[in-house]
């Protein structure tokens, strides 16, 4: 049975946080508040398909993906422009799914750049050792919005 992902995206301001490097330095570009959006869904009858949607994703920072479902049209609140729906809790309903997501808060890099080494930083925060002899064969870390408090 295929997974419903729900898909985020807002009119502005930026959705996600940006990881980058600058002259030699990492730099972070914080989420802005994005409050109203437009949401569609996606079937995914794999991991390789959610990572193969992320990595169509990743680079636009008005989109992201959420682990809830939205609750419907006839209840969910209104955004501020028309046609779009607001970030509140009360408009999404928790799903299971087939995978999940992390968020890790204050990342600093060890020896692996989340940037520029996006499946080593994964595999290195996971504990799972050096990435050169894991037999993992796709890692994905990506950015959300998150919530102003912790759920």
């Amino acid at each position: 049975m295929a997974d419903k992902i729900t898909i985020l995206e807002t009119l502005g301001p930026n959705l996600t946080k940006m990881y980058s490097r600058h002259e030699g330095e990492d730099v972070t570009i914080p989420y802005e508040d994005a409050a109203s959006f437009n949401i569609s869904t996606f079937d995914a009858n794999s991991l390789r398909e959610v990572a193969d949607k992320l990595g169509k994703l990743h680079k636009n920072v008005r989109k992201c993906f959420i682990r809830g479902k939205f609750v419907g049209e006839d209840k969910a609140q209104p955004g501020y422009s028309k046609g779009t729906w607001a970030r509140v809790n009360a408009n999404f309903d928790d799903q299971p799914l087939h995978w999940f997501m992390i968020d890790i808060d204050g990342f600093k890099p060890n020896w692996s750049h989340p940037v520029e080494t996006v499946a080593s930083s994964v595999m290195i925060t996971a504990g799972t050792g050096d990435p050169r002899n894991s037999t993992a064969n796709s890692a994905e870390m990506i950015s959300s919005s998150g919530l102003s408090q912790a759920e």
